[in-house]
């Protein structure tokens, strides 16, 4: 067979489509991780007494395996060696190990204080009473788990415990469990409804991230800290209650949540408020985040702060207006409100701590920043935080992507006719013009001939521009412009190079 093994190392099997059914070879010591991965084809594997270690993810993505049994000389076992081991039905142990041991088909250490692995075809669980731990990733995958009865001694839900368990409709965690580790539930999208008791302390990062049809979250008491991303995705869920007693909530916690009408916090909590539904720090200064069904929202003039993803995803928004005082806009935090037809960055603002502030903004025409208000496309990229130095420093030698800075310094020019964009109009001038004519903006070329940056050393080859860009299916209007500017400005000029 396809055995790589070195020293009494198994290092790798390579998979032989015919063969399903595996004998790891005696005198085999150790095997390392990711030896048998992806190998489809096999249905059980043996591995004989005198094997002492297994690595992490030695079995991963087996997905045809049923059925394995740990000889008694194993004393050690890697990380995820069985994940995503999709039609695994039957972890079996030998009675005599001294370190492992499996109850129905599941796998424990000696003393059953910890669950392992539960193999992925598994309906139902009861876990023992001796069990306090459920170790990272002992459930992850288990699709078709219905229902699992939790220990009343357990303490801790390990990380990604039972992330993607997707046939798991309810559970009741018992009291006692005061870790609740990243990703614990994530993706458990049959979800309807748990039950948290009031000793938990810490909800960890993406913890039930993707529980679709989760409806309603009352934090307990206990809780401190709620870690980012732990709710996001939870399309269903109305109502969330925060506690007294939370001091943390993480960066977009309740991202994504389309059907979140309100997020309520507890009256005598010192660190968060709420005003109509809507999660601010206690001195509301920070805008933490705007529950995503809200269609209107009102800013207290005492923020100075949006927080990262605070109203990401609020597709039914269409108008905000941000306080005069505001300081900071954090990352995404306009992400995907694709009902926004136009927004005002104060003047005030001086930190953008993050990028793609207005991505996915898909019906915002109008953009106004340090005052100046220009045309918004999608096509284009807004680096907030560029721009708004820019416009400050009235440096235009800025990276910046150059049909946003032409918007924003020929609108400038007209404006004020500040002679710092006039200075930079008239350098590139050619490629400005161009671009304008490219994309058909009538008003920018109109604000340029007004600003009379067109001279008779230039405007016979930006109408013939023009007349090319009509011939390619362009709008007639820039052309029939340019050329009117030409006879009224220029009677005399030699067209010849235009017949």
């Amino acid at each position: 067979m396809g055995f790589v093994i070195k020293g009494g190392i198994l290092e790798k099997y390579n998979e032989e489509k015919h063969v399903v059914d595996v004998i790891v070879p005696y005198g085999v010591t150790e095997i390392m991780g990711y030896a048998f991965s992806e190998c489809s084809s096999l249905v059980s594997i043996t591995i004989p007494a005198g094997v002492l270690i297994i690595h992490e993810y030695a079995f991963c993505k087996c997905s045809s395996l049923k059925s394995i049994k740990l000889p008694r000389s194993l004393q050690w076992l890697g990380s995820n060696i069985f994940l995503e081991c999709s039609s695994l039905e039957r972890i079996e142990v030998s009675n005599e190990n001294a370190n492992f041991c499996s109850i129905d088909g599941v796998l424990y250490n000696k003393d059953l204080s910890v669950v392992l692995r539960c193999p992925a075809k598994k309906t139902a669980v009861s876990l023992p009473e001796s069990v306090t731990t459920i170790d990272d990733w002992a459930f992850a995958g288990c699709s078709s788990l219905v229902q699992i009865t939790l220990s009343k001694k357990l303490t801790e839900i390990g990380y990604c415990g039972f992330s993607d368990c997707t046939s798991l409709e309810s559970i009741t965690i018992p009291y006692g469990v005061t870790c609740l580790k990243e990703g614990a539930f994530e993706n458990c999208n049959s979800l309807t409804s748990i039950k948290l008791p009031e000793s938990i302390e810490y909800i960890g990062e993406y913890a039930f991230s993707g529980c679709g049809p989760l409806v309603d979250v009352t934090i307990p008491s206990g809780v401190k800290d709620i870690g980012m991303n732990a709710f996001n995705w939870c399309e269903s869920l109305i109502n969330v209650k925060i506690s007294e007693s939370v001091t943390f909530i993480g960066s977009n916690a309740f991202g994504y949540c389309k059907s979140i009408a309100s997020i309520d916090v507890a009256e005598d909590n010192k660190f968060f408020s709420s005003i109509d539904g809507v999660l601010f720090d206690k001195a509301l200064s920070v805008l933490i985040r705007c529950p995503v069904a809200k269609t209107s929202v009102s800013i207290p003039e005492s923020v100075v702060k949006i927080d990262s993803y605070a109203f990401a995803n609020c597709e039914r928004l269409t108008n905000i207006t941000l306080p005069q005082d505001l300081k900071e806009i954090g990352g995404f935090a306009f992400d995907g409100c694709t009902s926004l037809t136009n927004i005002t960055i104060p003047n005030s603002v001086t930190d953008i701590t993050g990028d793609y502030i207005l991505d996915g903004c898909a019906s915002l025409k109008k953009l106004t920043v340090c005052g100046c208000t220009v045309d918004y496309s999608p096509k284009y990229e807004y680096n907030l935080k560029d721009i708004i130095a820019m416009l400050k420093s009235r440096d235009y030698s800025m990276r910046i992507d150059k049909p946003v800075k032409y918007m924003f310094v020929v609108e400038i020019y007209n404006k004020t006719k500040q002679p710092e964009t006039e200075y930079f109009i008239r350098q590139n001038i050619k490629e400005i013009m161009h671009h304008f004519i490219d994309v058909g903006n009538i008003k920018m070329v109109k604000y340029l001939l007004e600003g009379g940056f067109m001279t008779k050393e230039n405007i016979l080859s930006f109408i013939e521009y023009a007349i090319d860009h009509t011939q390619q299916g362009g709008d007639v209007q820039i052309q029939v412009l340019l050329t009117n500017y030409r006879m009224v400005h220029f009677p005399n000029l030699d067209t010849t190079p235009l017949v």
